[in-house]
């Protein structure tokens, strides 16, 4: 990884448009057990509203109008959220429902319009809070057909690392090893030669498939280092964690700390 890294940023750049964005919101949350076993992870309640409306408000807040939920298991409920709540007023949202599991490769291709151009993906049971407009700006510099958000952590063995050269082109994507180094950070850029290459219907990872066969057929892929607050809610520690995440950021969700909604 390239010593330059971005930086935390609420500032937004010009002529950096957000695209459609994508999130993904299918996962069974088998980690939290019986906390999930009939709601999907990003409607679990965090700082009194659900996850993914915290996602969302920080989506908007950075530019986003139009935004899709890929969702699967209890998908009825993504769908119920997504057709009532008040956020519809000033958003495009709509959701995208599976038949079956496609993985998250695979939910994502399925969400796409037929003449999809650049996308935003990201996870909907986390947040990286980086600057969206920058990370657009360094996809479009570099001439990637895809780009990932990507972060430093002390122990990198349960996230897998990003490796990437000196110019920040990624190399290997998702690499298990302990010890420090990039992660993930659950946010990407999708162009129209990237998501081509792989059909809408297949059982994808994102992980394990989407990025992994971008290297070997010699796409293009960037990463978009950041210094960010970062918050996942997979794990019962973890989610335990998130509302006090969101009430220390409160402004970066177009609220205010020691309001009662948040």
């Amino acid at each position: 990884m390239s010593d330059s890294r971005a930086p935390y940023l609420s500032s937004r750049v010009a002529g950096a448009a957000i695209p459609p964005a994508i999130v993904l919101a299918g996962g069974r949350g088998t980690r939290l057990g019986a906390a999930t076993a009939d709601i999907p992870k990003p409607l679990l309640p965090v700082a009194g509203r659900p996850f993914l409306e915290w996602v969302t408000l920080w989506l908007a807040g950075q530019g986003a109008g139009r935004i899709t939920y890929a969702a699967g298991f209890c998908g009825d409920q993504i769908a119920d959220w997504t057709d009532t709540t008040e956020l519809q007023a000033t958003l495009m949202l709509e959701c995208s429902l599976e038949d079956s599991p496609l993985g998250t490769g695979g939910a994502i291709l399925h969400a796409l319009s037929d003449d999809a151009g650049d996308i935003l993906a990201l996870n909907g049971d986390s947040l990286l809070l980086c600057d969206l407009a920058g990370m657009m700006e360094r996809y479009r510099d570099t001439g990637a057909d895809a780009i990932a958000a990507v972060f430093e952590v002390e122990d990198a063995a349960r996230f897998g690392t990003v490796l990437s050269d000196d110019d920040g082109r990624m190399t290997s994507f998702g690499e298990k090893q302990s010890g420090s180094g990039w992660v993930n950070g659950g946010i990407y850029i999708f162009g129209p030669r990237f998501h081509g290459m792989f059909a809408k219907t297949d059982v994808l990872s994102v992980e394990y498939d989407l990025f992994p066969q971008a290297l070997a057929a010699g796409l293009k892929v960037m990463t978009y280092p950041v210094q960010a607050p970062f918050i996942d809610i997979g794990t019962p520690a973890t989610l335990a964690a998130a509302d006090g995440f969101i009430r220390e950021h409160a402004d970066r969700f177009g609220v205010t700390a020691g309001k009662e909604n948040v």
